[in-house]
């Protein structure tokens, strides 16, 4: 069969991991370089470039490129998988009135706290590596300590306008 090269961009359904992606980019291209540009959680839908043949050499330029994301979040609701996993438990409620009163400017003012270079504790449930795992592959067995780290935001856009 012959070399393919190229950069797929995948729309990664909630479910698999990143690497199940390239297995099956693998199993349909016939190809054995295949590799992705950054991990997406198994809950996490969206763009995961995935690179074939030559290609996988960009890999590093890739991950280190800018990237935007897209979130939707539920205020007033804690679980303790810190995320909307099916099998996660919901351990706080706050009161919906409460909620629904909060002004958007404060959400705002909130929000634009996270931008610039923050130091933030990942979540558990992330496929970040700690000791050669993923995060959420030890999540439930252990509660693995984890350190700050240092990221940097750019800007998040107004969660209240939403045109």
């Amino acid at each position: 069969m012959d070399t393919i090269n190229g950069v797929l961009v995948v729309d990664k359904p909630k479910g698999p991991t990143s690497f199940e992606v390239v297995r099956w980019v693998k199993k349909l291209t016939h190809q054995s370089r295949v590799g992705h540009a950054g991990t997406l959680d198994p809950m996490a839908t969206g763009v995961l470039v995935v690179c074939v043949g030559e290609t996988t050499k960009i890999v590093p330029y890739l991950m280190d490129a800018e990237k935007t994301y897209e979130a939707t979040l539920r205020l007033g609701v804690t679980t303790d998988t810190d995320d909307a996993a099916p099998e996660s438990k919901v351990i706080f409620v706050a009161d919906p009135k409460e909620v629904a009163s909060q002004e958007e400017e404060k959400i705002r003012l909130v929000l634009q706290g996270f931008v610039g270079e923050i130091m933030q504790i990942p979540p558990r449930f992330s496929a970040l590596k700690k000791e050669g795992k993923r995060l959420y592959e030890v999540a439930r067995v252990a509660k693995t300590p984890l350190e700050h780290q240092q990221l940097e935001q750019e800007a998040i856009a107004d969660p209240c306008n939403s045109a």
